[in-house]
């Protein structure tokens, strides 16, 4: 529709015999078919194709024109700079011309979408399925309330969790903890709502360390949230209020924006540092009997476990007693190791991990499963980082640095969780700033 209006509109396209020669002309052409590829990343990391069942329709409006601005400007600044034209204006009003074609065109689909989206909520013909944690009086009357509610959610209760190992046999809709992986696949359950517990906040962290290891969105009900988190991120779900905690309080956008800049940053990285980490590789051999690399199983984005690739910077068989935490001047730490620790260059294989998607560039630092276990022990409200991936560099690494013992973890965690709770792009290039300080005045440990 653009490139039609531009024919009759702009005088410069005279010097074409027809609107079909226009059409099939070389620049004409390549930015038919480059530009919608281009608006389809662009809507991806705006985070356009998240959380598609249920939208809040000023929010789409906001974010469909948020991405026609960036649209038109890229196409402006590309194309529309380079035409032929006997005034400036007409530049401008075929920028506002294309801003408004991709905002109406694509909003008016989406707005279609998402009335219809809702009236079939109305009408409980969708819906998300759920469980709720517990079998008493409390959680059946949050299903009633969610079930027959005036106003729907738009989730649809389809069964129970028992707290305990042992659930009621005479109930064909309660399952146990451990039954709850095959009941998510078997019953495409999607969410899973907390209630208070009985045993407070160790029996509501105990249950989500089970829960961060599943797929699910997890919503909790306001006086559970708020035990665990200080800024409370209300989800989209109308009626009953709860509050989403198996997410960062980033947008979709800024978490799809941050895995794309993940990706080029490690890409590249790899490839332009590969010199130096053959250089370093070479040395590590030279220095000490074993292997360049040094593999360690870590807990990662929801909990899920993933080898994290380093230099090694110890000798061989340094736990010969089991996981043990490193402190300066530790004699197992070798000569090239030091120095690799010093400027945190044993890391760059970390690189490799971003690339694969188990970590980010920056997030918090990721731990053995023997000290988060020993973590959540002392601060059960560790288990709120498993919401994001890891990274290489965190809050906590630059203002705290590197742990020794359990108490320095602990420290270390109160930043971690200043990070999660804000999230943003900004905040993640102060980091990066702050590490590169760190790596320039070898303040590594």
């Amino acid at each position: 529709m653009f490139n039609v209006l531009r024919y009759h509109l702009v005088p410069a396209a005279a010097r074409f015999n027809s609107l079909g020669e226009f059409l099939l002309a070389k620049g004409t052409l390549s930015g038919q078919i480059i530009f919608p590829l281009m608006m389809m990343g662009v809507y991806y990391l705006s985070g356009d194709y998240e959380n598609l069942f249920i939208r809040s329709r000023l929010n789409e409006f906001l974010s469909t024109a948020r991405s026609a601005a960036i649209g038109a400007l890229v196409f402006f600044f590309v194309a529309m700079l380079n035409d032929l034209l006997p005034r400036r204006t007409y530049n401008y009003a075929l920028f506002m011309l294309l801003f408004l074609l991709l905002l109406l065109m694509v909003f008016i689909v989406r707005w279609a979408r998402t009335q219809y989206t809702i009236r079939q909520l109305k009408n409980r013909r969708w819906g998300v399925n759920a469980l709720i944690v517990g079998t008493g009086e409390v959680e059946r009357s949050l299903a009633r309330d969610i079930s027959e509610g005036e106003v729907t959610s738009g989730l649809r209760v389809v069964g129970y969790i028992s707290p305990s190992d042992i659930a009621e046999r005479d109930a064909s809709d309660v399952f146990t903890l451990d039954e709850l992986p095959r009941v998510c696949v078997r019953d495409d359950v999607k969410t899973v709502i907390m209630t208070p517990r009985p045993g407070g906040v160790s029996d509501t962290v105990a249950i989500l360390n089970n829960l961060y290891g599943l797929d699910v969105s997890i919503l909790m009900t306001p006086d559970v949230a708020h035990l665990l988190t200080s800024r409370p991120r209300m989800s989209v779900v109308k009626g009953v209020p709860l509050i989403d905690v198996s997410g960062a309080s980033a947008s979709p956008g800024t978490l799809k924006i941050k895995r794309f800049s993940d990706v080029v940053v490690s890409g590249l990285g790899l490839l332009l540092l590969s010199p130096l980490m053959l250089v370093i590789g070479v040395a590590v051999k030279l220095d000490s009997a074993g292997p360049a690399f040094y593999s360690q199983e870590r807990v990662g984005y929801r909990k899920r476990l993933f080898r994290i690739h380093k230099f090694r910077t110890m000798v061989t068989g340094a736990e010969p007693d089991g996981p043990a935490l490193s402190s300066p001047g530790d004699a197992r730490v070798t000569r090239v190791g030091r120095l690799l620790r010093k400027y945190r260059l044993d890391e760059l294989p970390n690189l490799w991990n971003v690339l694969c998607g188990d970590m980010s560039i920056v997030g918090p630092r990721p731990e053995r499963e023997y000290f988060v276990r020993r973590i959540v022990e002392r601060a059960p409200y560790y288990s709120l980082l498993h919401q994001v991936r890891p990274g290489i560099t965190s809050w906590g690494m630059v203002r705290y640095g590197y742990a020794t013992d359990i108490d320095g973890m602990l420290e270390r965690l109160k930043y971690d969780l200043i990070y999660l709770e804000n999230m943003s792009f900004t905040i993640d290039m102060k980091i990066l700033i702050h590490t590169v300080g760190t790596i320039i005045k070898g303040r590594g440990m």
